[in-house]
């Protein structure tokens, strides 16, 4: 009897570690070769699949050009082949208002009316500077111009050429809400 209570205590000693580092270190990501479609996942290079931070980087030939009008001016940029991204390309043209600043000071967000697919893609994402993004538990469109950490529901829609990035970013940082974003095809 006192080798079967041992026995228990390990099994659940065991269980209880796993659960722990589970829950400290969160499920697995999924790998850039994961969301890129099996027939072009052998295409890309091992840098672009080190690391889903960069996910937008994709192929040049998967990207679409877009424009992407703040006030007067025009920043050039490329969406991914994500169905999130498709469905965003068969809106355009599209003319969305960014209502706040969010409680992210790095990022600015403009609502949409409808949610957007998502699936097939990773459960989140780590954006840069200058990325594109949709967050999917409030649908929202998303310019980030500063650094943000690894969220779940963060999509990575594309991101601004990088001709244009650099002066995007400090841009979208110094607009004050509200203010107008015009989405269109290249």
């Amino acid at each position: 009897m006192k080798k079967i209570v041992i026995g228990v205590i390990l099994i659940l000693i065991v269980a209880m570690i796993g659960f722990l580092s589970w829950s400290w270190c969160g499920p697995r990501l999924a790998t850039f070769a994961e969301w890129v479609p099996q027939s072009t996942a052998s295409q890309t290079t091992p840098a672009a699949t080190t690391s889903m931070r960069h996910s937008a980087r994709t192929l040049a030939g998967q990207m679409t050009p877009i424009r992407i009008q703040i006030g007067k001016q025009i920043f050039r940029a490329h969406l991914n082949n994500s169905v999130t991204a498709k469905a965003v390309l068969a809106k355009l043209p599209v003319t969305l208002t960014v209502q706040g600043l969010t409680t992210n000071p790095n990022e600015h967000t403009a609502a949409l009316k409808r949610a957007l697919p998502i699936k097939g893609t990773p459960t989140g994402a780590d954006p840069a500077p200058g990325d594109i993004g949709y967050w999917a538990p409030e649908p929202s469109l998303i310019l980030y111009w500063g650094d943000v950490d690894y969220f779940n529901g963060i999509h990575i829609l594309g991101r601004f050429d990088q001709s244009d990035r650099q002066t995007a970013i400090r841009y979208i940082h110094q607009q004050q809400a509200p203010y107008q974003v015009i989405i269109s095809r290249n």
